[in-house]
């Protein structure tokens, strides 16, 4: 039981945050472009992206992350250890879309726990 109250809080928590972020309204715009849980398949294998995009030209692939700045980790730290912890993943993504898409492509992390859409280059 405890763990439900905890798993039930920490959701409602992140969607909280991310229906009072300041970016929500730029990133679930509704764009004829978005695509949600796009699915690519690559060398037999199955990508999913979270969420794309095409803003102002720019191909933008978010991928949604639930992580949590640690108990003694301050805000840049958890976001340069996000951005480590992600940049293969998301350049794997970056790669494989600029074979099908023209766009300038940017990648990011949304992570409503601190609110912050994290670019990864």
């Amino acid at each position: 039981a405890d763990e439900v109250d905890y798993w039930q809080n920490f959701v409602l928590r992140l969607l909280n945050n991310t229906k009072t972020d300041p970016q929500f309204e730029w990133l679930f715009k509704d764009r004829a472009s978005t695509l949600v849980e796009a699915e690519f398949v690559v060398d037999e294998r199955v990508i999913a992206i979270d969420r794309l995009f095409v803003d102002e030209d720019i191909l933008w692939i978010i991928d949604f992350k639930t992580a949590e700045p640690l108990d003694d980790e301050s805000l840049d730290r958890f976001i340069h250890r996000q951005q480590t912890q992600h940049a293969k993943q998301l350049s794997f993504y970056q790669e494989t879309l600029s074979n099908i898409y023209e766009n300038p492509i940017k990648c990011a992390l949304y992570c409503p726990s601190v609110q912050k859409i994290i670019e990864i280059s």
